[in-house]
């Protein structure tokens, strides 16, 4: 009888053993796996960087590179930003499809998110403040990305992207730039400026030339005042992705997060690039307005909702 007890402990023993390496053999193939499958099985490199940024905060983010990015053959540049209480892992699968297709893309980690620091402010509006003045850290990342210190980025190809908080911090981030760019040119067209009251062509480049990021496309977060929208500093390419569901219903006309059709977030968004001879009283989803080429062009992806 102990020995039968005895066996059987061995074969539970060996039982638990086998079930243990089986487990630790699946964890090792889907970890294999994923890695595959996130630098394209090879194609695509990953790295983390971390920057100091003001005062003192630590910001972390994955740089997903494409094996053909290179001093000689740059390549564009996406800035992602997750949203509230969101894993930055959670925009991995965006970085993974871009930088498949040839796309750098910094997939960051905003301040008290992740690794990166937390707000150095207190009190319950520090989340607001860093939004709203340095985009969670997508400014700083932005200015140390296109400064030229990786050579493989094409600094003329640079897009912001991100959802909810991330979406707010997309507006602050292309508009940070456009307030600079407003500045530089009231200040070309000063009496005492080279030109005097006409800008010169030299200044109007040294006033392109801070607009560091080309195209945007905040999601999840309507064009509206209470995300810090400011249509007058935007003078890149801008889309908005607004979908039916999405958590912002109460900040919107419509009180559906629905700025398509007859919305009027919607129709002031898409008409504030355009002409008056162009302006629209519907808004086309997926429909692209204005013009590329001058950096007017305005569309919105969303659905509308069934009930409508």
């Amino acid at each position: 009888m102990k020995n039968y007890f005895s066996r059987r402990k061995t074969r539970k023993k060996q039982s638990w053993y086998r079930t243990l390496c089986i487990l630790l053999i699946i964890i090792l193939v889907a970890s294999i796996g994923a890695m595959l499958v996130q630098t394209n099985f090879g194609k695509v490199r990953t790295m983390n960087i971390s920057i100091v940024t003001d005062h003192q905060q630590q910001l972390n983010a994955t740089l997903y590179i494409p094996q053909n990015a290179s001093a000689e053959n740059k390549v564009p540049l996406v800035i992602t930003s997750s949203g509230w209480e969101d894993a930055g892992e959670s925009w991995s699968y965006v970085a993974t499809e871009l930088s498949r297709r040839g796309i750098a893309v910094a997939n960051m980690e905003p301040y008290s998110h992740g690794t990166s620091g937390m707000f150095y402010q207190k009190g319950e509006m520090a989340l607001y403040t860093n939004m709203y003045s340095d985009g969670m850290g997508m400014v700083a990342l932005t200015d140390y990305l296109t400064s030229g210190i990786l050579d493989f980025i094409d600094t003329d190809k640079v897009g912001v992207t991100g959802l909810s908080m991330g979406g707010i911090c997309t507006w602050t981030t292309v508009q940070h730039y456009g307030h600079m760019y407003n500045a530089a040119i009231e200040q070309a067209q000063s009496p005492d400026s080279d030109g005097g009251e006409s800008i010169t062509e030299d200044e109007l480049l040294a006033a392109q030339s801070l607009l560091k990021v080309t195209a945007a496309l905040p999601c999840g977060s309507p064009p509206t005042a209470n995300n810090g929208y400011d249509p007058s500093a935007l003078h890149v390419n801008v889309g908005c992705l607004m979908r039916s569901i999405e958590e912002c219903g109460d900040l919107v006309s419509t009180k559906t997060s629905r700025i398509v059709g007859d919305a009027i977030e919607g129709i002031e968004f898409i008409n504030s690039s355009l002409s008056d001879g162009e302006k629209v009283d519907y808004v086309e989803e997926g429909t692209y307005y204005g013009n590329r080429e001058d950096n007017t062009l305005r569309i919105i992806y969303g659905s509308i909702p069934k009930f409508v």
